[in-house]
C-alpha cells in the first residue's frame, strides 16, 4: 500500500497523513493505474506480520490507517471502475460492514468492485462460511455493494518445519517465536518455562474466529529425525509420552531445530459444503496463495483439482456443476471482473490457451512434490501435472506439452506479456 513508503512513521496508530501526503498516496495508486493495474490491494489483518531485522514483527503499515485514508483512495479506484482487494479480521464485525458501505453505490457515485479475503469452510468456526454468504447475499442488494470473497477450492492443507508457519502468528507467543529467526536462540525461548506457560494458554484460547483449530490429534508429522515419531499426530506422541500435546510439540521442534516436518487441514474438507460454496455467486475462486509460503502449501493447481472433482461427480451421477460452468468460473469470470482482456476464446484473441486432457484428471493433481529453488536456497512445494496439461500455448506459441517444455523456454524462448486492465 503506499502508506508504507515512510517507515516507520507509518507504523503508529496516533499517526495521520497530512493532506500533501494523502494526495501523494492518490497519485501513487493513480499512475499504477495508468499503467494497467487491475486495481489496489490492501491488507487489514493483523496477525500479516513482518520478517527481517529493522521491523521483525511489525504489523504492516496498511494495518494503521484510518478509514478515511481507506476511502480516499478507494475513491481513485471506483472512479476508474477498478477493483479494491483487501482482507479483514472477521473477529471485527463493524469492520466488515465498512468493505460493504464503502463499495455501495450512491446516487452521485458508482459501487466499488470489492474482492476479500477470504472464504473458508474453516475446522475452527462452521459458521463463518455461512456467515459470508448471509452477509454478501443481504449486504450487496441492500448497500448497491459489489463484494465478493475469495474462496480456495480444494482443502487448505498445510505444511510446516517445526513453528515456521503463519498460523502461529494468531497469537502473541506464536509470533515472539517466528520473530527470532536464528533456530537455537529460538530453541532457548521455547524451553523457556515462562514462555511455555504462556503458550500452553494461549493455544487453548479458542473463542471467537481463528484460522486453526489447534487441535494437536489433528496433525500428522511426516518427516523427524526420530523416526518413531513419523506417522503420528503430536497428540499421540503426547500420549506415548505421558505430557500434554502442546508440550510434545514445543518438546519435539527445540529437540530437533527446522526437522520436524508436520501437516494439518483447517478448512474446506468438507466436500459437499466446497462444492457449494464453489457455486456461491458472490464466492471468487482463487485465494490461491500462489508463489507466497514456498515451504507451506502449493495450491498452484487447484482450479484443475476442482475440474477434477467435477468430471468425478458427472460421472458417478452426482453432479454439483457442469463442466461448462467450472471453466467459465476460473477464466472468464475472472477476466471480467478485473477488467482483463483474457479469459474467453474469441476470433482476433491473443492465443494464450490452456489444453486440459479429461484422462489426466486424475489423483496425482494431488501428490506432495517439491523442487529446489535456487534462488532463495530453499526447496519449494510445487504442483505435478505432467498428465493433465496437453498443452501451453502463450501468444500462439506452444511452450509446454504433458511435463515438458519447448527447449530453450526461460532463456532464448521468451513468452509472456503484462496483462493490463483495459
Amino acid at each position: 500500500m503506499p502508506r508504507s513508503w515512510d517507515w516507520p512513521a507509518r507504523t503508529d496508530y496516533d499517526e495521520r497523513p497530512t493532506a500533501g501526503e494523502l494526495a501523494r498516496m492518490r497519485a501513487m495508486v493513480t499512475d499504477a493505474l495508468d499503467a494497467g493495474f487491475v486495481g489496489l490491494s490492501t491488507d487489514r489483518l493483523r496477525f500479516s506480520k513482518l520478517e527481517g531485522t529493522r521491523f521483525a514483527g511489525r504489523q504492516l503499515p496498511s494495518t494503521y490507517a484510518t478509514w478515511r485514508e481507506y476511502g480516499a483512495l478507494y475513491d481513485v479506484v471506483r472512479r476508474r471502475g477498478a477493483v479494491v482487494q483487501s482482507n479483514l479480521d472477521v473477529e471485527k464485525r463493524p469492520e466488515t460492514i465498512m468493505h460493504f458501505l464503502l463499495s455501495g453505490a450512491r446516487p452521485w457515485r458508482r459501487s466499488l468492485k470489492t474482492t476479500l479475503l477470504a472464504a473458508f469452510d474453516l475446522k475452527s468456526n462452521r459458521s463463518v462460511i455461512k456467515l459470508l454468504k448471509a452477509a454478501t447475499g443481504g449486504l450487496n442488494p441492500l448497500l448497491r455493494s459489489q463484494v465478493n470473497f475469495q474462496l480456495l477450492a480444494v482443502p487448505f492443507h498445510l505444511y510446516s518445519d517445526g513453528m515456521d508457519l503463519v498460523i502461529f502468528e494468531e497469537f502473541a507467543s506464536g509470533t515472539a517465536a517466528l520473530d527470532i529467526r536464528d533456530q537455537l536462540q529460538r530453541v532457548d525461548l521455547i524451553k523457556d518455562e515462562g514462555y511455555r506457560r504462556k503458550f500452553r494458554k494461549e493455544m487453548a484460547q479458542k473463542y471467537g474466529v481463528v484460522a486453526w483449530n489447534r487441535d494437536m490429534y489433528d496433525t500428522e508429522i511426516v518427516g523427524c529425525p526420530d523416526e518413531s515419531v513419523v506417522g503420528k499426530s503430536f497428540g499421540q506422541v503426547a500420549d506415548a509420552r505421558g505430557v500434554q500435546p502442546v508440550d510434545a510439540f514445543l518438546d519435539l521442534v527445540s529437540e530437533y531445530p527446522g526437522k520436524v516436518r508436520w501437516h494439518t487441514t483447517i478448512a474446506n474438507d468438507r466436500t459437499d459444503v466446497l462444492n457449494e460454496a464453489v457455486k456461491y455467486r458472490h464466492f471468487q475462486l482463487g485465494n490461491n496463495d500462489s508463489g507466497a509460503h514456498l515451504r507451506n502449501m502449493s495450491f498452484y493447481n487447484a482450479g484443475l483439482r476442482l475440474l477434477k472433482r467435477v468430471k468425478e461427480a458427472r460421472e458417478a451421477g452426482t453432479p454439483f456443476m457442469s463442466l461448462e460452468a467450472a471453466v467459465h468460473r476460473l477464466t472468464g469470470e475472472l477476466g471480467e471482473w478485473y477488467g482483463l482482456d483474457a479469459g474467453r476464446l474469441r476470433i482476433g484473441d491473443t492465443a494464450d490457451i490452456a489444453v486440459i486432457d479429461p484422462a489426466g484428471l486424475d489423483d496425482s493433481l494431488d501428490e506432495y512434490h517439491e523442487q529446489y529453488m535456487e534462488e532463495f536456497g530453499v526447496s519449494r512445494q510445487v504442483c505435478r501435472n505432467d498428465n493433465a496439461i496437453a498443452a501451453t500455448i502463450v501468444g500462439g506459441q506452444q511452450v509446454y506439452s504433458y511435463g515438458t517444455f519447448v527447449e530453450g523456454f526461460g532463456s532464448t524462448v521468451k513468452a509472456g506479456r503484462f496483462l493490463a486492465a483495459s
